[in-house]
This record gives C-alpha cells, sequence and structure tokens, in this order.
C-alpha cells in the first residue's frame, strides 16, 4: 500500500503510519533494554562533559547550554548517574526509555527504515517547518529538504533543538 505524506499539512495519516513503522522496526532491529536515555540539568557543563569521558554515553539534545539528553549503554549511564552526583551535581535522572534514541543504537533500524521513507512521496511544506536536523526553519515550498536521508538523519543524529530555535528566531 502507498501512502502519502505531505510534509506538515497533509494527511495525518499517513504521517501516523511513517510513526508506527519507525517504532515498528526500532523493536525489531535494535536491542531494547541495551542502552537508555538519560536527562541532565546541570551548573557546570566542562565537569558534565569530563564526568562523560570514557564512557559509551553521547549528547543527542541540547536543549540549553546546560540542559541535556543523553543516549549510551544502560551499564555507563549508571556510572555516568554516579559521578554527577559525587561532584554534587544532582538534577539529573533516567528517562525510562529502553533504548538509546537519536544514538548509535539505532544504527540497525536505519536501513529498513530508509527503504519505508523511500516507498513515501513527500511534497515540500505549505507552512514554514522549524528542522531540528538542519538547525533553521524551511520555507514554504522549499523542495529537496525532506527526503530519505533527512527522515534518517531525524531518526538518528542527535536533535539541533537550541539551535532550531535560534533560527527561528532569526527568521
Amino acid at each position: 500500500m502507498r501512502r502519502q505524506v505531505e510534509c506538515h499539512d497533509g494527511p495525518r495519516v499517513s504521517q501516523l503510519y511513517l510513526l508506527l513503522d519507525r517504532a515498528r522496526i526500532t523493536r525489531e532491529k535494535c536491542q531494547i533494554g541495551a542502552s537508555g536515555m538519560y536527562a541532565a540539568r546541570v551548573m557546570d557543563s566542562k565537569r558534565f562533559f569530563e564526568c562523560m569521558e570514557g564512557l559509551d554515553v553521547s549528547v543527542v539534545c541540547y536543549q540549553t547550554s546546560t540542559d541535556f539528553m543523553l543516549a549510551g549503554k544502560t551499564e555507563d549511564l549508571k556510572i555516568l548517574q554516579q559521578k554527577l552526583y559525587a561532584i554534587g551535581e544532582m538534577k539529573h535522572q533516567f528517562v525510562g526509555l529502553p533504548l538509546g534514541i537519536h544514538s548509535a543504537y539505532m544504527d540497525p533500524a536505519l536501513e529498513e527504515f530508509a527503504k519505508v521513507t523511500k516507498a513515501i512521496p513527500i511534497r515540500p511544506p505549505t507552512i514554514p517547518v522549524v528542522s531540528t536536523v538542519l538547525d533553521t526553519v524551511v520555507h514554504p515550498r522549499t523542495a529537496d529538504i525532506f527526503t530519505t536521508d533527512y527522515f534518517v538523519a531525524h531518526f538518528r543524529m542527535h536533535v539541533l533543538f537550541v539551535q532550531a530555535a535560534l533560527g527561528l528566531s532569526r527568521s
């Protein structure tokens, strides 16, 4: 069955199918429980990044200069948690997702997800779209932005929330 996606302003059912396909592929291809997500609001970003050294943990969303969403190996996230408590950082916690989203833990699902997105015709947006992949505003009728590569990057790469918000404020 072919599904039609009119990016961000078209049939919502097609967008839902894309999300459902992504969830199904993730469940089938990725190792649930081997990685996880962790949120941290820190007072000292430099010490925070020092605590991450040598651990299989990465920032997957820079929400502000002191607010981060992390993904990583579950055991390493637990080590990071203890390191943060040891330096007096108290505002951090596991998010409750049994998978490191927007990280290398998504790699086993990328090929199949790319196949799914190639089967969906995508039209340029008719309204401005703030892209957390490109850290900019995609203007109406801009073609060739929302491609298979874009959706795979959105699935795998870290989220550029702060940068996208700044792009929105500039436009």
